[in-house]
């Protein structure tokens, strides 16, 4: 499977990713329902992706269900890893640094993945 995006995030992971910092940054609380509304349209949309590369898998039934097997468990190992490092790291420096660092932590954080995400945007905009 081979698409455009290949080694980039997905327009709307870095969307999301954009306006939730954009949100915490300036000092307020998401609108109720806002992540799952997100999550959702995220996951409908990634969906609808995955399900239209599937014709482009090998037509042998066998390496089918192999590459797709494949696909889901680094997927679902991804998910796990990602968000666990992330985690530690948030825990390790909540115990052990200053308390003006652990105040920075989350606006700097914030700061981070919306420059990342924006520079993401526009790179894609930019490429076509």
């Amino acid at each position: 499977m081979t698409s455009k995006t290949t080694n980039k995030f997905s327009p709307e992971v870095r969307e999301r990713a954009v306006l939730m910092a954009g949100i915490n940054l300036a000092g307020r609380t998401p609108p109720v329902g806002l992540g799952l509304v997100l999550v959702l349209g995220c996951g409908l949309l990634h969906g609808l992706g995955f399900a239209s590369g599937l014709g482009a898998l090998p037509p042998d039934a066998s390496t089918r269900l192999s590459t797709l097997a494949g696909f889901n468990l680094g997927v679902e190992v991804g998910q796990l890893v990602f968000p666990g490092g992330v985690l530690l790291a948030g825990h390790l420096v909540g115990r052990r640094a200053p308390g003006a660092l652990r105040a920075a932590a989350s606006p700097v954080a914030s700061a981070l993945a919306l420059v990342f995400g924006l520079a993401l945007t526009v790179e894609r905009l930019v490429s076509g």
